[in-house]
């Protein structure tokens, strides 16, 4: 059996078919060429043949997304994986399992590029992160019902003083200030943090911006809450018990932090093209991984999943893309914007499937004394 019977062969069991007539089927000039270089490469070949496009080599489809989903959920990735490819995956990922060298690194290379293309993505108020759909559809609404519902769970109240790490673009501070809270973020992102520093300077609102990651951050005196959404992944597993230690210096003893984070079951967290040309070194926690860090610094009261929500988030900033699409590919070209398509298809489908979900860990010091803790949605 040649490769390309043998892609047909699998894709025949998740009910795709190359150049079909099915919105989900792949169409591509040259069959037989595409089924060697996944074989060859596996997802990074994949991911790098869609930027290509169908007229230079590459392929396209109607509904990628859920042509994506249809072999995860038909669990054909592990045939497309070249075998050294993830052993040295898995090996890389043991090798980095040490101190972070360049926390500037993925800022440079992504959330530093482009920011016009996050704003016409992300919506009105930039937030980069899940949002929480459970009462409305709206994005904008989501985003603000997520930032609500963690200064709710870690019980904020009026001049308190929360340290954000991983602050993106500050709306999660923006909204805790209106509960009277005195907001720290931090971030190594010079984009984020001059466009946060534009858009939220002109409110008069108790909030500051450092830029520096955790580890060079001098805390004066302990802040009642640490938060971080959706920086965690970007961490290294090498330095979650380091995290961890210092989150619990910086922090007072009896009050709720909490960490918001992709976490998935993969064994190395790690995606070849996502860390190639999305997000370099970036690698998703397991649930066991966090919960072993924080043993010794915190109690972990609650893990709370909605992974289905960020499936809905990334279709939002899908529809954002693809509406902009002449403008985004005039001015920045097709690659950039096939690039981000893939990104998000990609993260649809993996979201859809439950291949990755989405935590929230509420934290304590010493744990909630006296009581069962309640939960809050």
């Amino acid at each position: 059996m040649d490769a390309l019977q043998f892609v047909e062969s699998m894709l025949t069991k998740a009910g795709v078919e190359i150049n079909g007539k099915n919105p989900w089927d792949p169409r591509m000039k040259d069959p037989a060429d595409w089924a060697r270089k996944v074989l060859r490469g596996g997802s990074k070949a994949f991911g790098n043949l869609y930027v290509l496009g169908y007229e230079q080599g590459g392929w396209d489809c109607d509904n990628s997304e859920q042509f994506i989903t249809k072999v995860l959920d038909a669990d054909l990735r592990k045939y497309f994986e070249p075998k050294f490819g993830m052993l040295w995956l898995l090996m890389r990922s043991k090798l980095l399992n040490l101190p972070l060298r360049n926390p500037w690194r993925v800022a440079r290379a992504h959330y530093d590029r482009d920011p016009e293309v996050f704003d016409l993505v992300l919506g009105e108020i930039g937030t980069y992160s899940c949002a929480y759909f459970e009462h409305s559809d709206d994005l904008k609404e989501a985003q603000q019902a997520k930032n609500d519902l963690i200064c709710r769970k870690i019980n904020l109240k009026a001049g308190d003083r929360v340290l954000e790490v991983g602050c993106g673009r500050g709306s999660f501070m923006v909204h805790a200030a209106k509960y009277g809270a005195r907001c720290v973020g931090l971030s190594v992102s010079v984009g984020q943090t001059t466009w946060a520093k534009e858009q939220h300077e002109h409110l008069g609102l108790p909030i500051e911006f450092y830029l520096t990651p955790w580890q060079q951050f001098v805390c004066d005196e302990p802040f009642d809450h640490v938060v971080s959404i959706g920086a965690f992944e970007h961490f290294g597993r090498g330095n979650y018990k380091q995290f961890f230690r210092w989150m619990r210096s910086v922090v007072k003893e009896d009050n709720f932090s909490l960490i918001h984070t992709i976490v998935t079951e993969n064994r190395t967290g790690k995606d070849p093209w996502l860390n190639q040309e999305i997000f370099p070194e970036a690698e998703l926690p397991r649930v066991s991984h966090v919960y072993e860090a924080a043993r010794g610094s915190f109690k972990i009261e609650e893990l709370h999943t909605f992974g289905y929500y960020y499936a809905l988030t990334l279709r939002k900033w899908l529809g954002n893309l693809r509406l902009h699409r002449g403008y985004i590919v005039e001015k920045y070209g097709i690659r950039l914007y096939r690039t981000w398509e893939h990104y998000l298809c990609s993260g649809v489908a993996n979201f859809e499937t439950r291949r990755v979900d989405l935590g929230q860990f509420l934290l304590t010091p010493r744990g909630v004394r006296g009581d069962v803790y309640h939960s809050i949605r």
